[in-house]
């Protein structure tokens, strides 16, 4: 990869719902990471099988397994307001190879093309070695909303927000069947994984609002 930025508009970030796995979030990922800040365009963009498992210290050696993947994400769309969108248009395994070739869907070049406010970046390296896809989702919105404040804040050192659980609830698409508590452990893995392995930590407060 040239680039090891991601960068999304904040609509793909706060507004955007989809349930994607940890390996599928990663692969997205690198994919916008490999768009260059003056393309108009997108490209055909190649991953290294062999790169992804370094990146994401993963230890599956059969190429399938992310062939299989790769066909995962064609057959998961999510939507922005009122938009269906899929990530990708095109999937393909280069034959004897390690390579896996993508083509990002083009409705998506409003929110990853020519990006000149309103959007997020973030350096990859703080996402790839994120267990969960839930957890890497709450990072890039925790860093969406201390962008945002940070851009009329210009002197602060934190940032102090409340996260709605049934907002985040369907904006991951989190199942039905996760009660107050599975998401609470969400939470707390996200504590300990964020002060670990990225950029930033937190800390939080329970507000219990009614019985609910």
């Amino acid at each position: 990869m040239k680039n090891d930025i991601v960068k999304k508009h904040n609509d793909l970030i706060q507004k955007a719902r989809y349930s994607l796995s940890e390996v599928e979030i990663k692969i997205v990922s690198n994919l916008i990471s490999m768009i260059r800040t003056d393309d108009t365009e997108f490209q055909q963009y190649h991953i290294d099988i062999n790169q992804l498992q370094k990146l994401t210290n993963t230890n599956i050696k059969d190429n399938n397994y992310y062939i299989d993947i790769a066909k995962s994400l064609m057959s998961k769309p999510f939507a922005i307001d009122n938009k269906v969108f899929n990530w990708v248009t095109y999937a393909e395994h280069e034959t004897n190879s390690s390579i896996l070739k993508f083509e990002i869907h083009r409705n998506l070049k409003p929110y990853l093309l020519e990006l000149q406010k309103n959007f997020t970046q973030y350096s990859i390296t703080n996402i790839m070695m994120l267990k969960s896809g839930y957890v890497i989702r709450l990072y890039e919105f925790m860093i969406a909303e201390y962008t945002q404040y940070m851009n009329y804040n210009k002197n602060a050192k934190s940032y102090t927000f409340e996260l709605d659980i049934n907002e985040v609830r369907e904006l991951f698409e989190i199942p039905d069947s996760y009660r107050y508590n599975d998401f609470k452990r969400i939470i707390d893995k996200a504590q300990k994984q964020f002060k670990e392995k990225t950029n930033i930590k937190f800390d939080y407060e329970e507000y219990k609002i009614g019985r609910a």
